[in-house]
């Protein structure tokens, strides 16, 4: 997925939001991909946190490597999307694709970090230690032949 960088270790790394900034107190402008915004900064709700404006960017590329598509149907002003009108306005049923099998884990951790208020999305420390990501993972040299099949495709 775009802009995730893997160490040594296969930790993930993610190089670039758009704009980096640092601001505890809140920012006040327009950063980062339009398709990654958070709705707080389509709509221009100044300032934001940028930390639960990160964990909504985070969701959208978390979906994109779990399911393989974006979860909304454009790449840009994801609020004003058919599919996320229907996820934030509680129509869940109407977001998610009908033909893949989802788990139940990956929807709950998704869907924790793709609330539309700010202050209900997931925490840092509630997605790392959320089950979905805490279950059977691949091992280091899983992941490493993977990486090697998918290079020579």
């Amino acid at each position: 997925c775009e802009n995730i960088l893997l160490d040594i270790n296969l930790n993930a790394k993610i190089a670039d939001f758009g704009f980096s900034r640092l601001n505890s107190e809140g920012i006040e402008m327009d950063l980062g991909s339009e398709f990654h915004r958070a709705p707080e900064i389509c709509i221009k709700d100044f300032p934001f946190d940028g930390e639960k404006a990160d964990v909504f960017a985070l969701a959208i590329i978390l979906f994109a490597m779990q399911m393989k598509s974006f979860p909304t149907e454009r790449m840009y002003n994801v609020i004003d999307t058919p599919k996320y009108k229907a996820f934030a306005s509680g129509r869940v049923q109407d977001f998610w694709p009908a033909s893949p099998q989802v788990s139940v884990l990956f929807k709950d951790l998704f869907q924790g970090m793709f609330r539309q208020d700010p202050s209900s999305r997931a925490t840092l420390d509630q997605i790392t230690s959320h089950p979905w990501l805490n279950g059977d993972l691949p091992s280091k040299d899983e992941i490493t032949a993977e990486i090697a099949r998918l290079y020579a495709i």
